[in-house]
């Protein structure tokens, strides 16, 4: 799913090119209701790991949306170097804001991981990796269901 999620690169002025400095992952699942039923995302849950110079920052996101143009949500984290550790981390969704699934049949649910890295310094290095230092991807994500 998101395994090869990261990035691992020096920072700036050696030529690195800026597409290197981001990497996503997007992951569709097709899933079908019952009839007289509607779900929403309400957490996910990921873990990964990361490794900073200092001067350097990383970011990882989320971004969430259900097929047929309903609107995204998207949940970052920011992370500044020096660090040098697994991190976890949980998107709750207030069911305020939720986005809801149409009423039974299939939905696709759509979840867009991004990693990314950013400095100032010539000789800083930065990595950013949505799976721990052990290489396994472990991601949860819970859903509410509702009657429509």
């Amino acid at each position: 799913m998101y395994d090869a999620v990261g990035t691992d690169i020096p920072i700036a002025g050696n030529g690195e090119p800026a597409t290197e400095k981001t990497k996503s992952c997007q992951l569709n699942l097709s899933l079908q209701l019952p009839d007289g039923v509607q779900y929403t995302v309400v957490d996910v849950g990921t873990r990964g790991y990361v490794g900073l110079d200092a001067g350097v920052t990383a970011t990882q996101a989320n971004t969430y949306s259900l097929a047929g143009g309903s609107p995204s949500i998207t949940k970052q984290s920011t992370f500044a170097g020096p660090v040098d550790s697994s991190y976890t981390r949980s998107d709750s969704i207030s069911l305020d804001t939720a986005v809801w699934s149409a009423c039974g049949g299939t939905s696709d649910l759509n979840i867009i991981a991004e990693v990314a890295v950013e400095g100032s310094s010539e000789t800083a290095l930065g990595s950013i990796a949505a799976d721990s230092i052990d290489g396994r991807f472990g991601a949860t994500i819970a859903l509410a269901w509702r009657k429509c």
